[in-house]
């Protein structure tokens, strides 16, 4: 099974003599046998078997059901019975994979108290250790991925880290591990901008593809985490090496999805995402062309209250702003802020993306007030994107593109009003964006012009000459 973020919730089951079971390596395949004979193994028996037939039939009465008898049997064994570790592991497996389906934030924390529980109770060396590890740290990620908890992140990691220790070369889920490691390494990346997190997820999961033999039903999963990474790299570098290799490998995935696959909507949002950071690069035309396709499809296949329904409602946005501001055409806006506006409507307070939805929205507004000149609409794309910059938390990777499109939006009211407040505002916020820009990024020379325009409007005004010369070992030139 797979979440959000490419991971892999994998089972191993023992042979239990004593329920009269026999077990098979691989795809959660387990033959139950009549001959229980008191309640709690009875309950595990039938558990066992609603499960493979949910496992085969994808029927969310049977995963229902068989949660409820694997509670019931976990309740019922006793707390020194040699199979208790074995049973809430298989419960955890099932309420991981609900919440998969769900968003369930109790079937989560549910999970992951079996899975905990499971692990306590497994002693060092037993064969099943790495297989616990893995998939407590994949529940683990799964609850980052809904609240953004860095010290989520950070305990998946080190499960993962320990289950590919404990898995030997040449095991069969060494390539499966190495993948959901450099997942979550990737997530850590996302939140942090440490490029050698980055680093470490691409050789994770270069590791991996290699190992996966070419037929293989995890090969399109591994292209598509493969791809995430270099994406994310070049968003940070700006190498178009880095994106043409992300599309290509995204391309790949998806010619190796059979039309209906539950990923189809995911993996086509991922190929939208990457043509579009690469139009803004090149100016592409017909790569912007092929993400808004690519990102409606998406979109057409997602289901409502779906939890990537804001995503994907996001990127869409994106691209059509993208379109827009190409060929000014009306409609591409209006389109961009409708879906951006309908992304912020579903996602919850609280929520770890509010921040970016929020600055999204301002920017559409602001770039409509480009077109009408309507001050309201300004005003109203700086307070959203000043509510941005305020639920961005310290070292955020975003926080210098909150503050350089607050900084834009503060100096294109200044224009219209010549309200010097908004012009020193603006000469803030530009300031610490370019504090925050590391050396390298795209971004940078638009950033330094943006400020260096802001401070020739103050010194235009006021005579101020402070400022107009920048410091170089701050910024390196003059002017």
């Amino acid at each position: 099974m797979v979440d959000s973020n490419g991971s892999i919730h994998s089972f191993t089951f023992n042979p239990l003599p004593e329920t009269g079971m026999t077990s098979l390596r691989g795809s959660n395949t387990l033959i139950a046998e009549a001959g229980a004979e008191d309640n709690h193994e009875q309950l595990f028996v039938d558990g066992v078997v609603l499960t493979r037939q949910y496992k085969t039939g994808n029927d969310h009465d049977d995963l229902a059901t068989a949660i409820s008898k694997l509670r019931r049997a976990v309740e019922f064994t006793p707390s020194d019975h040699p199979d208790m570790a074995l049973r809430l592991a298989w419960l955890g497996d099932l309420l991981w994979s609900r919440s998969e389906r769900t968003g369930d934030l109790q079937d989560i924390a549910d999970a992951i108290s079996a899975e905990q529980r499971a692990l306590e109770l497994t002693p060092e060396g037993h064969p099943d250790m790495a297989e616990r590890l893995a998939n407590l740290g994949t529940s683990i990620h799964s609850r980052f991925e809904h609240t953004g908890d860095l010290q989520d992140l950070a305990q998946a990691i080190s499960m993962k880290q320990r289950a590919l220790e404990l898995t030997p070369e040449g095991h069969p889920n060494v390539a499966e591990r190495l993948a959901n490691l450099g997942a979550s390494i990737h997530s850590r990346f996302e939140h942090t901008g440490d490029l050698q997190d980055i680093v470490e997820a691409l050789s994770a999961q270069q590791r991996a593809l290699v190992l996966i033999p070419e037929g293989h039903p995890d090969m399109a999963l591994q292209l598509v985490n493969l791809g995430n990474s270099l994406w994310s790299r070049f968003e940070r570098t700006g190498d178009l090496q880095d994106i043409a290799e992300a599309i290509a490998a995204q391309h790949r995935a998806l010619e190796l999805t059979p039309e209906g696959h539950p990923d189809m909507a995911l993996r086509l949002g991922h190929l939208g995402g990457s043509l579009w950071s690469r139009f803004e690069r090149t100016g592409d035309l017909q790569d912007l062309a092929e993400a808004i396709a690519a990102q409606q499809s998406a979109l057409e296949l997602t289901p409502e209250g779906h939890p990537d329904m804001t995503s994907r409602l996001g990127g869409l946005g994106n691209s059509l702003l993208s379109r827009f501001n190409r060929t000014g055409d009306l409609q591409d806006l209006g389109e961009a802020s409708s879906a951006y506006q309908r992304a912020l409507e579903l996602t919850p307070e609280g929520h770890p993306d509010m921040a970016l939805r929020l600055g999204n929205l301002g920017l559409s507004l602001s770039s409509r007030f480009q077109r009408t000149g309507d001050l309201q609409v300004l005003a109203e794309a700086i307070s959203m994107q000043q509510r941005a910059l305020d639920l961005t938390p310290k070292g955020h990777p975003d926080m210098s593109l909150q503050l350089a499109n607050l900084g834009a939006s503060l100096r294109s009211r200044f224009k219209h009003t010549g309200d010097l407040q908004d012009l020193s505002e603006a000469i803030s916020a530009e300031q610490q964006a370019l504090e925050l820009t590391p050396d390298g990024h795209p971004e940078m020379a638009k950033r330094l012009a943006n400020l260096g325009t802001s401070l020739w409007s103050r010194f235009k005004r006021t005579g101020d000459k402070g400022g107009l010369v920048f410091k170089k070992e701050t910024w390196g030139w003059k002017i």
